[in-house]
């Protein structure tokens, strides 16, 4: 799905929002979390916001910038808060 050029960027985000991100942080309110397992947390989804976006490691683009292309407003993914 990600590499699909048929598939439109809008979705491909959609489909991360709602299958990928409910899937990993399924059960996270029942978590012990140290900020380590957030921080590894936080560059998984950079990691395939990335990829989604079609941004490679070598175009140095700042997170920030990845997340107003995604139309993603945190960079952390605010578990301590589920």
């Amino acid at each position: 799905l990600w590499n699909n050029h048929d598939v439109s960027f809008k979705i491909k985000v959609g489909v991360y929002k709602s299958a990928v991100l409910t899937t990993l942080l399924y059960g996270a309110e029942s978590w012990t979390l140290f900020r380590k397992h957030i921080n590894q947390l936080d560059s998984f989804h950079m990691r395939y916001l990335r990829i989604i976006s079609n941004i490679k490691p070598s175009d140095h683009i700042p997170n920030r910038e990845v997340l107003t292309k995604c139309n993603i407003s945190t960079y952390s993914l605010d578990i301590s808060y589920v």
